[in-house]
């Protein structure tokens, strides 16, 4: 099986696309919550969902035990695939994610954002890819649902965090790239939250309230800086070049930009370059983080 990058990107277990796509979408959304855990939120024996599957009801129920807030969207006239195209756009243009019912009510798929017009969906019965993109008409195909007994329709689930934070993620090209690639800096959950340490140790009044830049931008200011004189203390080790150090700390950016991490009033741009020359100095001495 493949080892993805980001830790959301879970392939199903039968009968489980609702479960594993509520995962992904929760993820997204910055609640730790594994296909297993979302399974067992639903209430219903593991059995049941492999043979039957579970409903919109049952994902409801488990995404509010979960810490989610979500609400159904239903449309039941073709012809109003516009309509539906722009309530869901706007949803994930906030960087909200949604569950998408699929392939005549067969199957659920997790929305996760637009990138250049075209919506990003994590399929979790897909094991070739973890993000495949969707143009809007491709979409409208998918995502009609034609039912011989006459409930038709278009079908989201559309999900918030309860605690009324934002997601996240912030989902780019390039860090979809990068979660399908994976990286020698470890998981974008590890890269996160040692970005967050590190701010955080910048400053003991640290907090999110009062954000001065984005991380991201001091990271890519800095690049050349921490860089050189990560090489410059271990320049003699024989198994990692310069370009390898360069190649994580472009991974650290991507995932600053995809947290939208700030740097606040008060705390220390000169300690955050320093602890970001250390990290990058270990890699080089010892090829890991």
């Amino acid at each position: 099986m493949t080892e993805w990058f980001f830790p959301a990107i879970e392939l199903q277990q039968p009968g489980h696309c609702g479960p594993t796509s509520l995962s992904m979408c929760l993820n997204i959304l910055g609640i730790d919550a594994s296909q297993a855990e979302a399974a067992a939120a639903i209430g219903k024996q593991k059995q049941k969902i492999c043979l039957e599957g579970v409903d919109e009801n049952q994902i409801q129920r488990a995404a509010r035990h979960l810490g989610a807030d979500c609400e159904f969207l239903s449309i039941c006239d073709r012809v109003a695939g516009p309509e539906f195209l722009e309530r869901i756009s706007d949803h994930v243009d906030r960087g909200l994610p949604l569950i998408l019912l699929v392939w005549d009510m067969r199957h659920w798929v997790a929305v996760i954002a637009r990138v250049n017009e075209k919506f990003v969906v994590m399929d979790p019965n897909d094991r070739k890819r973890a993000f495949s993109t969707w143009k809007p008409k491709t979409l409208l195909k998918h995502a009609w649902n034609a039912d011989p007994k006459g409930d038709s329709q278009y079908f989201a689930i559309r999900l918030r965090r309860a605690d009324g934070k934002p997601a996240r993620w912030k989902v780019s090209r390039s860090w979809m790239r990068l979660c399908e690639a994976g990286s020698d800096g470890g998981t974008a959950e590890d890269i996160a939250n040692g970005l967050l340490e590190i701010v955080s140790r910048s400053w003991d009044g640290f907090t999110p309230a009062d954000p001065e830049l984005d991380l991201a931008d001091l990271l890519e200011a800095c690049k050349q800086t921490i860089v050189s004189a990560a090489w410059h203390w271990v320049e003699n080790h024989p198994d990692v070049t310069r370009a390898a150090v360069s190649s994580v700390y472009d991974d650290y950016v991507v995932i600053a930009r995809a947290t939208g991490i700030k740097v606040p009033r008060g705390a220390s741009r000169t300690e955050i370059v320093a602890q970001l020359t250390a990290l990058m100095a270990a890699y080089t001495a010892y090829g890991e983080l």
